[in-house]
């Protein structure tokens, strides 16, 4: 049967193939796993359990090269440091579908909710700094682009398209 394990720049083994499913990559020292059983835990670079899923329902999503996470639980979305600690509450709707963060950098992330369109920009504090609804607008170096408009991190309007005969 078809195990995972890591390699190294120099393509070595470093964690041997131990994992039946598929693991995340390593940010911020650490890598996302699950066992047969859908049990999510998070390993160091020497193959240690640093952190296991607690009981209550969680979806977590690894670190990013931020060093910060977001996870949902039953009480609510929170932004989570390298440490575990809730850094801070976010309102976001992760409760299906494919809602998921779409862009980040080390000042924000953005978060698309695909079922309703609706986009929302936080800074790593939790601080709601955009939201607004479009299927395609995603940040990219601090603009973003949507049928209707350019708009920067901070919602003004760059461009706006006017609707011509052409």
């Amino acid at each position: 049967s078809k195990k995972w394990g890591f390699i190294n720049k120099q393509g070595q083994w470093v964690i041997q193939p131990s994992y039946t499913n598929r693991p995340g990559n390593f940010y911020s020292k650490y890598a996302l796993v699950t066992d047969k059983a859908n049990r999510k835990y998070f390993i160091d670079q020497t193959d240690k359990f640093v952190w296991e899923q607690p009981a209550e329902r969680i979806t977590i999503r690894e670190f990013m090269s931020t060093g910060y996470a977001i996870w949902t639980y039953q009480s609510g979305s929170y932004i989570i440091d390298t440490s575990f600690n809730k850094v801070s509450k976010i309102d976001i709707d992760a409760g299906g579908g494919n809602s998921r963060v779409v862009a980040y950098n080390d000042e924000y992330f953005q978060w698309h909710t695909s079922w309703d369109y609706t986009n929302k920009v936080f800074d790593w504090n939790g601080y709601l700094l955009l939201q607004y609804n479009d299927s395609k607008g995603v940040f990219s170096e601090g603009i973003c682009s949507t049928d209707n408009y350019y708009f920067n991190d901070k919602g003004e309007i760059i461009v706006k398209f006017e609707d011509t005969k052409f």
